[in-house]
């Protein structure tokens, strides 16, 4: 058999050097989201990237693999550059990508992961060519082996895809790691291969190594700052990088902001254990959810800190919370005085749980927002049509969306408006907010509601400030056709591309203001 002829420290770099492509792959994701948002766009360049960094390391390990130089030799060679360029990646890639932001937004998503992963990805490639190479014997044909290779080093990226996944990003993040996979190539290739090196180069190579670390600990370690605002927690997980910070304010409240890959999910007042949301489309989902009775059930779709839920807490609601994200239950309670106790929080995909539920609710809540971005797969017209199947016959669905109803900045808005006109909801929206960017509340049920007669007595004390208030926005009952605007399918998920401008601008205001013009200095504070 193959395998058995084909030495087993191959056997080993190949299935190391699989595992470690994947976590270059998965890793320079999470390090690039929390500055370039987590977009379809930034997906694909990692995608395109890894793919080229493979195919030049293939064709240039085959040009080694027929030189003159022993593979042992070309193995410690490639293997170190890899497990330096590994180790210190979460540190160079900031400056990275501060770098590129110059060129242009949808450019720097481009070439921030062609600079941070290509290199890396080309010394790790090159490696099976060497390995196919030094195993070949006169009793194996290069094809087999070449089969066996390839297979050990997909076996290790199926592996570090689930590892890393499900386990070691959500309970370490991405700098340890980075560091941890690094070193392992590092040790490996050193025990491996050492005896082809002069003590010069290895003691270099080690010095160099020590360096990095030291560096991106020091720099992991260091006391963080969100611009001005303290930052209290810091988690890589499912969603991406969740973040709470803090800052004072003049009238002795603080503000504290939950964060999904820096855009804010969450923004409250906090004071003595009171809690009030900042924002005005909280309010204008708690006021208009009471037009439906008290000890009704209510579903939440996406929890974010748990203002949503507490707010309907508050009208006499029994809820439900559904989020993917299991960390978040415990950082509504930390840092949002959130009862845990009082809501039922189920770790779940929204739409999964909607497609599988045997409940039936009078209120569903859908706040999903990812960052910027709204996800394809729950605003559909089959997602609408199952929305509609597990609502009362006199229930309420409530969408939260940001952006624009004019124009072609409001096709999105146009888009989603329509999707719903098709499944056949009544439907009336709250519009508030700034020109540039709009909360859009939509009011979907089967039967049309009286609005304007909302029952105050059942409104909390900031509730009922806000009700009167012209920031809370203007009710829109006229019912539209929007001729041009799209009914959105599973199966042509465009949301995210017809929405993309105001995703781009959003994210690029947001660094524009923390990174470029952060008191003149471009220190990246994203972290």
């Amino acid at each position: 058999m193959a395998l058995k002829n084909i030495p087993r420290i191959y056997i080993i770099v190949a299935f190391v050097e699989g595992f470690a492509v994947m976590a270059v792959e998965m890793l320079s994701v999470r390090i690039i989201s929390p500055f370039y948002g987590s977009t379809h766009l930034l997906w694909t360049s990692v995608l395109a990237v890894t793919l080229l960094g493979l195919a030049i390391g293939y064709f240039w390990g085959g040009q080694l693999a027929n030189g003159k130089e022993p593979p042992s030799k070309i193995l410690l060679h490639t293997l170190v550059t890899a497990s330096i360029l590994i180790m210190g990646m979460s540190y160079y890639a900031e400056i990275i990508m501060i770098y590129f932001f110059d060129y242009g937004f949808l450019t720097a998503i481009i070439l921030s992961p062609l600079c941070i992963v290509l290199l890396p990805l080309i010394m790790l490639g090159s490696t099976s060519p060497v390995i196919i190479k030094a195993s070949k014997s006169a009793f194996e044909s290069s094809g087999k082996i070449s089969g066996i290779i390839f297979t050990v080093s997909t076996t290790g990226g199926i592996i570090a895809a689930f590892l890393l996944g499900l386990l070691i990003i959500p309970n370490w993040g991405v700098v340890m790691p980075g560091l941890i996979v690094g070193a392992a190539i590092f040790i490996m290739a050193f025990a491996f291969f050492y005896k082809t090196e002069s003590k010069v180069y290895l003691g270099f190579v080690v010095t160099v190594m020590l360096l990095v670390s030291i560096m991106v600990v020091r720099d992991a370690t260091s006391t963080k700052y969100y611009g001005a605002e303290r930052v209290d927690y810091v988690s890589e997980g499912v969603l991406g990088q969740i973040k709470v910070v803090t800052s004072e304010v003049i009238n002795g409240r603080d503000k504290r902001k939950m964060m999904l890959n820096n855009i804010a999910q969450t923004y409250s007042y906090i004071d003595n254990n009171e809690i009030e949301s900042f924002w005005h489309y909280p309010h204008v989902i708690s006021i208009n959810s009471a037009v439906i009775p008290e000890n009704s059930e209510a579903l939440v779709l996406g929890f974010g800190a748990g203002s949503n839920v507490d707010e309907l807490l508050e009208l006499g609601f029994k809820v439900d919370a559904v989020d993917l994200d299991d960390r978040l239950l415990k950082v509504a309670e930390d840092y949002f005085y959130h009862d845990p106790k009082s809501c039922n929080y189920i770790v779940d995909d929204a739409r999964h749980y909607i497609r599988t539920t045997q409940k039936k609710y009078d209120l569903i809540v859908m706040d999903v927002l990812k960052g910027e971005v709204q996800p394809n797969y729950m605003i559909s017209i089959e997602s609408f049509a199952k929305m509609k199947d597990v609502l009362s016959k006199n229930g309420l669905l409530i969408i939260n969306f940001q952006g624009h109803t004019e124009g072609e900045p409001g096709l999105a808005y146009q888009s989603i408006y329509k999707t719903l006109a098709a499944a056949e909801f009544n439907i009336n929206y709250f519009v508030g907010g700034s020109a540039e960017m709009s909360d859009i509340v939509f009011l979907a049920s089967n039967k049309p509601f009286d609005f304007a007669n909302i029952p105050h007595s059942r409104l909390n004390d900031c509730c009922k400030l806000h009700l009167n208030q012209p920031s809370i926005g203007t009710l829109v009952t006229d019912q539209f056709d929007y001729e041009n605007a799209y009914v959105l399918k599973d199966d042509q998920p465009i949301l995210e591309h017809i929405n993309q401008s105001i995703i781009y601008e959003w994210r690029k205001n947001l660094i524009q203001k923390h990174i470029v013009n952060y008191n003149g200095s471009r220190k990246n504070i994203f972290l």
